[in-house]
């Protein structure tokens, strides 16, 4: 491999990365986003009101920011566009992905990827530990807990407890364990 561009943040604590439809990078540390183009130059940043723990760019260019127990939504215009709080003092938010209407919130506290539309609202769960139904649920031994979503709309999680990638349909069936 050979670097092509490096980009200097100046975070203290660089903590999250994303791209967009422009291939513009985003990347989240201390209290602020910082957006480059794919070159490394500095285009804008967005002052956050939270250390951020991950990001995810909607389709429609919204920015979805995790910090520990809840959510900040930035429009196009880079202004807070609104704040999802429904989480408790037990939940860590590690990881944030979008597929058209909908995104993906995995809560390494709680152990369990959360569906959510665009206003916030809750449609169901992915890895909810059901006995009954033979789901066993995600073991997160530390705040480690990512996902990823291919362009099909499968979502890859990793169980790092068990030692696994799992993948699943956006509706929470499992495709692979």
């Amino acid at each position: 491999y050979k670097e092509v561009v490096k980009i200097n943040t100046d975070f203290k604590s660089a903590s999250a990365i994303a791209t967009d439809r422009n291939n513009r990078i985003y990347i989240a540390g201390d209290s602020s986003i910082k957006i480059f183009n794919d070159r490394g130059t500095k285009l804008s940043e967005i002052k956050l009101t939270d250390v951020p723990n991950c990001l995810a760019i909607a389709d429609d260019g919204d920015i979805y920011v995790g910090a520990k127990d809840h959510v900040e939504i930035y429009g196009k215009n880079r202004k807070l566009k609104s704040k999802w709080e429904g989480f408790d003092k037990s939940s860590l938010i590690t990881s944030i992905a979008s597929y058209k209407d909908n995104i993906f919130i995995a809560d390494a506290g709680k152990r369990v990827v959360v569906r959510y539309d665009k206003d916030g609202n809750i449609i169901g769960y992915i890895g909810k530990k059901d006995i009954e139904k033979d789901i066993l649920g995600f073991v997160i031994p530390s705040p480690h807990f990512d996902m990823v979503i291919t362009p099909e709309g499968l979502i890859s999680i990793v169980n790092p407890g068990r030692h696994k990638i799992e993948t699943y349909t956006i509706d929470g069936k499992i495709i692979s364990a």
